[in-house]
């Protein structure tokens, strides 16, 4: 017996879609049939991992988060249409039981959604939570929090240059001098420093922390932490006195919407499906965002997927339905949110969140508040 054989493998941020041997597998499994065993196939269909439950891979050294698609490159893809891998799957099937299967059901079509716009912005700055004081930077697990965002804020005296060096970063953080974007640290690409600059006496810092995926397997599994990790120095120096904000991203409805926005920001829009087969989205060029009421995120099958991000909701329901979605983007944009009929159409480089609700779409972004019903 084979409990569990592999017929793909996940896609990690900045690795291209995983491309598996179909002939060889399809080899494999006419032998293991020939001998009368019995196989499980992992995966036969993966779909989407939704909420923040993509995971990740570690060895202890490097870091493989996993994008919310859960492809796999499996015999029926990520929206459970068949692939090539699936028929040559049915058909050795078929020859080595002797069983005829029933014919295959036709894919649904795929539908456009009309270009539609941003009709409100709100920023992050102006709708933080309380924060939690410390000397040095709080994980996410000290302060309750499982998932989302943690906010790093400090002061830091001036003028000074220097790399902003940090222990350990779980796992992606954007650095922000005055409210303005100074870069990013990376741990998927093994990152702990950034240079930064600033000419005033006194400087606001904050570090915008992503958890990008929980390592899910392995040995690492139990020293895991999310956040600023062993401390953080700049030019030398040791930082404390910091105000941690936990931004779990459970719901909107406390949002305060008010234009304009720089920096990290919330955006809300509508748009009316008049028919639901299976839509696919193909975003406006976005740094990087969410939509969602519960964080639900997925990345769309077929593409190459790096770290730069962007998003557009896709939804797919039993009726027609206005929907509304918000989203976190840290660039402002004044470009429509389009839609195509194909997924390979698709910009690389991008990652999609969705959320399935009966009639709407909205984001997950406030920061403590119960999610909506």
């Amino acid at each position: 017996m084979n409990g569990e054989y592999w017929d793909g493998w996940f896609d990690h941020w900045g690795a291209p879609h995983a491309h598996t041997n179909p002939q060889q597998q399809a080899g494999d499994l006419d032998w293991i049939l020939r001998q009368g065993y019995s196989i499980s196939i992992y995966m036969f269909h993966g779909g989407t991992s939704f909420g923040w439950m993509n995971g990740a891979n570690s060895n202890g050294k490097n870091y493989e988060p996993d994008v919310t698609s859960y492809d796999y490159d499996a015999a029926l893809d990520e929206s459970g249409h068949p692939t090539p891998k699936y028929f040559l799957f049915r058909d050795v099937i078929a020859r080595d039981t002797g069983v005829t299967p029933p014919p295959v059901p036709a894919a649904p079509a795929a539908i456009a959604i009309p270009a539609f716009t941003m009709d409100r912005v709100a920023s992050l700055w102006d709708n933080l939570p309380p924060p939690v004081h410390s000397q040095q930077p709080l994980t996410m697990e000290a302060m309750d929090q499982s998932y989302g965002y943690v906010l790093y804020r400090t002061t830091i005296d001036g003028p000074i240059s220097g790399d902003l060096a940090i222990g350990a970063v779980h796992d992606y953080a954007q650095v922000y001098i005055d409210g303005k974007l100074a870069g990013a640290i990376d741990r998927r690409l093994n990152q702990t420093s950034l240079p930064v600059h600033t000419d005033r006496p006194r400087a606001r810092l904050d570090i915008l922390l992503e958890n990008t995926g929980r390592v899910n397997f392995g040995s690492a599994l139990p020293g895991e932490r999310v956040g600023l990790l062993n401390g953080v120095t700049l030019a030398g120096h040791p930082l404390t006195g910091w105000d941690n904000y936990s931004l779990p991203m459970l719901s909107s409805g406390t949002l305060r919407w008010r234009p304009p926005c720089q920096g990290p920001c919330f955006y809300h829009a509508t748009f009316t499906v008049d028919t639901l087969p299976t839509p696919s989205s193909t975003p406006a060029n976005w740094a990087k965002a969410w939509s969602g009421s519960t964080a639900a995120r997925s990345a769309a099958s077929g593409m190459s997927v790096r770290k730069k991000r962007s998003t557009c909701p896709r939804h797919s329901s039993s009726r027609a339905a206005t929907k509304s979605f918000s989203s976190i983007s840290t660039a402002s944009r004044d470009e429509p949110c389009k839609a195509s009929t194909t997924p390979s159409s698709m910009p690389r480089f991008q990652k999609i969140h969705e959320s399935r609700t009966q009639s709407r779409i909205v984001n997950p972004t406030a920061l403590g508040a119960q999610e909506e019903p």
